[in-house]
């Protein structure tokens, strides 16, 4: 009985150490998954708080605030956190617990990940589209790409009045030493008296100051570009996640991401570097004066090609710009001097709407893409003096306000052009915050993949591979 018994009670324990081996192993396993899984969210919970406020993207910061940008330092904030769960929190210098596992990390390493401008700024992106997928936009979006429909079916970002006017302006210049005989049979030099010389010798140049309306003044931010993503080599991943695809609605999306998150002329931020945001996406100069002006110049041409289109079309103002021509052509006995004296009037006359077009909308006052006689505000008396006109607009509220030209000037420079500036404005601001002058956001992480090995004490080790992203839950 004693043999028999003592024979049972050897097989029961080898039985019960067995299991208990294998629930060690089950348990080793599973914590070293719970706790990679613990590590990785806690990892993406430290996301980059200012680029988070002003920009809405959740992003990792390699440098967290004080340290030079290296992934190495998200893994070691991935082995704070592993440890950290894997050990007793009731373990002290005089008490040593042992738990049923007792791991501890081994390695913990990040071997994939992405940056948030990786496959040519994919993977911001996709952040930027996520976040506005989220938002009720549908009647933006309609907004926007009305505009745009309008804006390619009248061709306005095709015709070029600038080169139309140095034609006929050439033509004109013949007729400045051109004598003819008075009625005394007398030669006298030719004086043509066309009101187009007048707007003419206006430059093209200076509009902002110009058109500033009285109480508004520009700002003078400046920056130094050369420290910004699109100027230096960037650091990139190893290609965990650059995909992003596009439908057709996405690209007027991250328009209108950039409308929202970016200052203009009219709507500034304080914690911007740049004051005039949508201007530099566009025109990408280095101080806002500069970057308002290339847009006011551009402002100038689509307004040009617009207003000289309702001219053309009018066939009241057609016949105020023949009589005109017909005086002016006659003062000077040449009357074959009508067609392009004719010409120049239209010019002119469509160049001095657009200054006043220019000048409501710095008010804040809404212009139409393409006009109407009702919405026509500067007289042909009054193209002469247009500059003691430009406020004759009444704000009709009808048309499209400053930023909607904005936004068709930053769709039609095209996502290649104007995304790098995009990430050039987000580290110019974030820097701004305190503790993140390092931050760069080529060494922001958007997911990446962990791998935990941990042993334990008792011979018994595991490993757990997850990847993790913002995007993925």
């Amino acid at each position: 009985m004693t043999v028999y018994l003592s024979l049972t009670l050897t097989i029961l324990l080898s039985l019960v150490l067995a299991l208990l081996h294998g629930a060690r192993v089950g348990a080793v396993c599973m914590e070293t998954e719970c706790v990679a899984d613990i590590a990785a969210n806690a990892v993406l919970s430290e996301f980059n708080k200012a680029l988070f406020e002003q920009f809405d993207l959740l992003l990792v910061d390699s440098s967290y605030r004080e340290f030079t940008p290296s992934v190495d330092n998200v893994q070691e904030r991935l082995r704070y956190y592993a440890e950290g769960n894997l050990s007793s929190p009731l373990r002290t210098a005089a008490f040593q617990p042992r738990s049923m596992t007792a791991l501890e990390a081994e390695e913990v390493l990040i071997t994939e990940y992405s940056v948030a401008t990786d496959g040519g700024y994919s993977v911001l992106q996709r952040q930027i589209l996520e976040y506005m997928k989220a938002e009720p936009v549908e009647n933006l979006l309609s907004e926007l790409s009305g505009h745009l429909a309008t804006f390619e079916n009248a061709g306005i970002g095709n015709t070029n009045v600038e080169d139309e006017i140095a034609k006929t302006k050439e033509e004109l210049s013949n007729v400045e030493n051109l004598t003819i005989k008075n009625e005394d049979g007398e030669e006298e030099v030719v004086e043509l008296d066309n009101p187009a010389d007048q707007v003419w010798n206006d430059s093209r140049y200076g509009l902002v100051d110009l058109l500033m309306p009285d109480g508004k003044e520009v700002s003078t931010a400046t920056v130094d570009l050369s420290a910004y993503a699109s100027a230096r080599t960037l650091a990139k991943g190893t290609g965990l996640d650059e995909s992003c695809e596009m439908n057709a609605m996405d690209p007027l999306l991250i328009n209108l991401y950039m409308a929202e998150k970016c200052g203009y002329f009219g709507r500034t931020y304080d914690k911007s570097a740049l004051k005039y945001q949508l201007e530099y996406l566009i025109a990408g100069k280095a101080n806002d004066h500069d970057n308002l002006e290339a847009v006011a110049y551009q402002l100038l041409l689509w307004r040009e090609a617009s207003n000289l289109a309702h001219i053309l079309s009018s066939p009241a103002k057609m016949a105020q710009v023949e009589a005109l021509a017909a005086s002016v052509a006659a003062l000077t006995l040449l009357p074959w001097l009508q067609p392009v004296v004719k010409y120049s009037i239209i010019l002119a006359w469509s160049f001095a709407e657009s200054m006043v077009d220019i000048r409501a909308l710095y008010k804040g006052e809404k212009v139409p893409l393409i006009k109407t006689d009702e919405s026509w505000h500067l007289s042909i008396e009054n193209l002469a003096s247009y500059k003691s006109h430009l406020d004759v607009t009444k704000g009709s509220g009808h048309g499209l306000a400053y930023v909607d030209y904005l936004k068709i000037m930053v769709f039609m420079k095209g996502r290649d052009v104007t995304i790098p500036r995009l990430a050039n404005l987000m580290e110019m601001d974030v820097r701004k915050a305190e503790g993140t002058s390092l931050f760069c956001l080529d060494h922001c992480l958007d997911c990446f993949t962990v791998y935990l090995k941990t042993r334990s004490k008792f011979g018994v080790g595991a490993y757990a591979t997850r990847t993790a992203g913002y995007e993925m839950y």
